[in-house]
């Protein structure tokens, strides 16, 4: 099947020098045992990533043991311009599990955790509140009127 759909694009083209490719990666800012899963954007000052640890309990001597990771580090220069505000969230990514002091994280063998980092010129994102049981009356005080058909 994947013959049919996915067949490859060819393309070429003469040789242009000054088309470099990228020569930045995540690779040499993680710790080997650490792996980038997801990083979303939410907007100018805010992003969201998630790690995980690569090797389980005992399955390496060396490389099963507990990974730090520095997030200024990991996200570059360009954020450490104006300092930065860490706050775990739930694998959701809905709710907060608690702020973060400082920029580093350890992650335990076999463990993902998300994380939102935000610009301290920005207000962190609004996450879900797990306070709020049922979001469609939350806002509505009028539960007694009756509105047929004027939508």
């Amino acid at each position: 099947m994947s013959r049919r759909y996915l067949n490859p694009l060819v393309a070429l083209s003469a040789h242009n020098a000054s088309l470099t490719p990228p020569t930045s990666s995540w690779a040499p800012r993680l710790p080997f045992n650490v792996g980038l899963i997801s990083l979303e954007v939410v907007n100018g000052h805010t992003i969201r990533l998630r790690l995980t640890h690569l090797f389980a309990i005992h399955e390496h001597p060396e490389w099963s043991k507990d990974a730090t990771v520095d997030l200024l580090v990991l996200l570059g220069p360009q954020w450490s311009v104006d300092g930065v505000h860490v706050t775990e969230l739930n694998l959701s990514g809905n709710r907060v599990v608690g702020p973060i002091q400082g920029t580093t994280v350890t992650l335990q063998p076999m463990h993902v955790r998300e994380f939102e980092v935000t610009t301290k010129k920005a207000k962190a994102a609004t996450v879900y509140d797990g306070q709020v049981t049922n979001l469609a009356d939350a806002g509505n005080d009028n539960d007694d009127d009756d509105v047929e058909g004027d939508f």
